[in-house]
């Protein structure tokens, strides 16, 4: 059996992270602005903790996952990476692929991430645009039937 090859470890350089700083700042701004309103809205300070918490949860799934890749273990299945992702922790899931290069080359998880990031902005734009009609027409259809 042949032995893998060791991968070098990609240094991190200033400029990479404030690549990254930015792009956080960038896919943030839309969910920490709603959560904000919406915290203030209904006088719940929940929605201002929820991303950050799945954040760190989904990030600790990441290296988890890579721990248990680089030991040859059984293995977090995708759908629950992605469960925690859609539960609101697609930015530390982010962030875990960027620092730890994690689930960053594989097309089909890359395709399911972003569909959950897009879906998530989408549903903070029209919380802005139209006070959450279209998510509540959405919502509304789905759990009725």
């Amino acid at each position: 059996m042949k032995p893998k090859p060791v991968r070098r470890q990609k240094k991190q350089t200033t400029s990479n992270v404030l690549f990254l700083g930015l792009n956080v700042l960038f896919l943030s701004a839309l969910p920490v602005l709603g959560a904000f309103q919406l915290a203030l809205k209904t006088a719940n300070l929940l929605p201002l903790f929820l991303y950050p918490m799945m954040s760190v949860i989904t990030f600790a799934l990441y290296a988890n996952d890579k721990a248990r890749a680089k030991q040859n273990q059984w293995r977090i299945p995708e759908n629950s990476l992605h469960l925690v992702e859609l539960m609101g922790g697609w930015l530390g899931g982010y962030i875990a692929q960027r620092v730890i290069r994690h689930k960053n080359k594989k097309i089909s998880y890359q395709l399911v991430f972003w569909a959950i990031v897009v879906l998530h902005l989408a549903l903070w734009l029209d919380w802005f645009v139209s006070g959450g009609t279209l998510t509540e027409l959405l919502f509304n259809g789905i759990f009725q039937k």
